[in-house]
């Protein structure tokens, strides 16, 4: 079971990436979202951060959510053996058709509140 904490690391991760990325920031501002992915980055298993560098190379999220019974990124019909999976709660497995991790937001376990 993968927990929420590696979703929402690899959903930061990919968001500080794009910020990163984009051309007009500053010299302090860059150094900022440098920081922020060099600590998303020491957070995350090595298998996992060896996957999302492999689809950031290629230019695509490393996560992405179901939506209905396709994948969110490349939007192709999902083998119905991986829905099931995905319902479980906390689940996230590979999309055979694009690679990238992929959630069902409504089997996303909720943190309990403090």
């Amino acid at each position: 079971m993968i927990p929420r904490e590696l979703l929402d690391q690899l959903r930061g991760l990919n968001d500080a990436v794009r910020v990163l990325q984009r051309a007009g920031l500053d010299e302090h501002q860059r150094e900022l979202c440098a920081n922020r992915v060099a600590a998303l980055r020491a957070q995350l298993p090595t298998a996992v951060l060896t996957h999302h560098d492999r689809m950031t190379r290629a230019g695509h999220d490393s996560v992405a959510a179901v939506s209905g019974t396709s994948c969110g990124s490349c939007h192709l019909k999902l083998p119905v053996g991986l829905l099931a999976e995905l319902n479980q709660p906390g689940r996230i497995a590979v999309c055979p058709h694009c690679g990238v991790f992929l959630f069902k937001e409504s089997a996303v376990p909720t943190q309990p509140p403090a």
